[in-house]
């Protein structure tokens, strides 16, 4: 499958990879909370809801109302969400690591770090002209790594969707 990607859509995407891990611990630690409930019901026995059955035992009643307020379904989208970002993350490094070292750097430098073209010149010890024609064959061949792998598109989308 070709598709076409726009400038702004590979910076976004390179954006994407280096997003990931914060995403991914923002994740974790909203799940970590979430089940930190999950671990307290032992601890509510007094606990009623309006789901009370005669028979329902006060963790039962609990996990009623929890289900009632979206968790489970919650903890469970979190760990769906985290297997993605981490197979996204993974398919995208696949793709930059058939780059060099160089254009891998200098890729990380303008989108991870910001730096400005100087900066990243001035690192390189090279003029900008040179920088700018590096990074224009980084993408390119960072591009074209990219279109070669399953589910590209959608892993395109996501990165557009967070770089909103």
């Amino acid at each position: 499958m070709k598709i076409c990607m726009e400038k702004r859509e590979i910076k976004a995407m390179i954006q994407y990879l280096y997003e990931i891990p914060s995403m991914v611990r923002m994740l974790r630690k909203e799940k970590e909370m979430l089940e930190g409930e999950y671990s307290s019901l032992g601890h509510h026995n007094a606990y009623t809801s309006s789901h009370s059955h005669s028979n329902s035992t006060p963790t039962e009643t609990m996990v009623i109302h929890l289900d009632d307020k979206g968790v489970l379904r919650r903890i469970n989208e979190i760990s769906v969400r985290v297997q993605v970002c981490e197979d996204d993350e993974a398919a995208i490094r696949r793709c930059m690591d058939e780059m060099s070292s160089q254009y891998k750097k200098l890729l990380y430098l303008r989108y991870h770090n910001k730096y400005s073209w100087v900066k990243i010149s001035i690192k390189f010890g090279v003029p900008d002209s040179t920088v700018r024609n590096w990074h224009d064959k980084a993408v390119k061949s960072l591009v074209n790594a990219f279109l070669d792998i399953p589910m590209a598109e959608e892993i395109l989308d996501r990165a557009m969707r967070a770089s909103k």
